[in-house]
């Protein structure tokens, strides 16, 4: 029988932790390169029910992944939120989009949810600064819009299309020209 759930996060993360209900103590480590900031968080057993409400939550595990985990280039967390079979597909191509945009970021505009499937409209922002499909780094930001249909089992992603619209934002900042 399950007594508690016991984690250890960072700054980037807490705010997962303290949504599904587990008390946190924060510590300092000292490393080599300087001191981290790190939260010790226990979920104990009268408030698992908080944790099994949350996770639930098919959009909710959704958002949060592309929102937080994604976004915050939390790559180590991926394995988490995806089935096993998925996550070194899906990291290689987080890897790749960081290469093109360092700093973007995903934010989930709506959401549908129809059984274990949900659907997400979604707005990516970065700064166009590597190679991406033989075009140029222009260093602008990019505002890429588009729809992703995540399958959920058992609180994880098993199955991931989507299609983001990459034309008309290649279009409107001139990283495309007409023939």
């Amino acid at each position: 029988d399950l007594e508690c759930v016991k984690a250890q996060t960072d700054d980037d993360s807490i705010g997962f932790y303290r949504k599904c209900g587990f008390s946190e103590e924060k510590i300092v480590i000292e490393y080599p390169d300087g001191p981290a900031v790190r939260y010790n968080c226990v979920l104990h057993k009268q408030t698992t029910s908080d944790l099994t409400r949350w996770i639930v939550n098919n959009k909710e595990i959704v958002k949060y992944f592309y929102e937080d985990v994604v976004s915050e280039n939390l790559i180590d967390e991926a394995a988490h939120f995806l089935s096993a079979e998925d996550v070194e597909e899906m990291c290689q191509h987080l890897i790749a989009v960081r290469n093109t945009y360092p700093d973007y970021t995903m934010s989930i505009t709506r959401q549908f949810e129809d059984g274990e499937y949900v659907v997400s409209e979604f707005v990516m922002r970065g700064t166009h600064s590597g190679e991406f499909l033989g075009i140029t780094p222009t260093n602008k930001t990019i505002e890429i819009k588009g729809v992703n249909i995540d399958k959920i089992v058992d609180g994880k992603i098993t199955e991931h299309s989507g299609a983001a619209n990459t034309f008309e934002a290649f279009w409107e900042n001139g990283l495309i020209k007409s023939v």
